[in-house]
């Protein structure tokens, strides 16, 4: 590998950043693209199951092993510490993070719609899911105090 070359890119440093005009626009495109691959990959995992408990359950245990692996916690970390002025975090809660949810949000209204849960506000009662499934363990991995989750 030369003094210019990037592993895994297949060229050089000045050849990717001729796509895009900053490391942050590389860093938002990167997991842009992860996030919302995964986001379609898990919604997937619950409109396969038999039932909708079987769905929640498969997708509750999907998101959480991919929320707490090593990539997805490192992007967190790496995102944490941009500089508020740069707006990068606000540019990717607007661009890929809330999308991602509204996906979900959406399907949440669906099943509203058909009648099979109760209607309320999609929007918060997909928070209110993320927010369950979550309990401490996100905290407790992003800052190291587990390694991995407690299935």
């Amino acid at each position: 590998m030369g003094p210019r070359s990037s592993p895994g890119v297949g060229g050089s440093k000045a050849t990717l950043y001729g796509y895009f005009k900053s490391k942050e626009e590389l860093l938002l495109a990167c997991l842009y693209a992860d996030i919302t691959r995964q986001s379609e990959q898990l919604l997937d995992t619950m409109l396969r199951a038999g039932t909708l408990r079987e769905g929640l359950i498969e997708l509750g245990t999907a998101y959480m092993t991919r929320r707490l692996a090593r990539r997805p916690i490192s992007n967190v970390r790496i995102m944490a510490t941009q500089p508020e002025e740069l707006g990068i975090g606000k540019e990717f809660y607007a661009t890929t993070l809330r999308p991602a949810w509204e996906i979900f949000a959406d399907r949440v209204g669906r099943l509203m719609d058909a009648g099979i849960l109760h209607r309320a506000d999609p929007w918060t009662v997909a928070m209110q899911w993320k927010g369950l499934l979550e309990t401490d363990m996100f905290d407790r991995r992003l800052i190291g105090a587990i390694r991995e989750g407690d299935p």
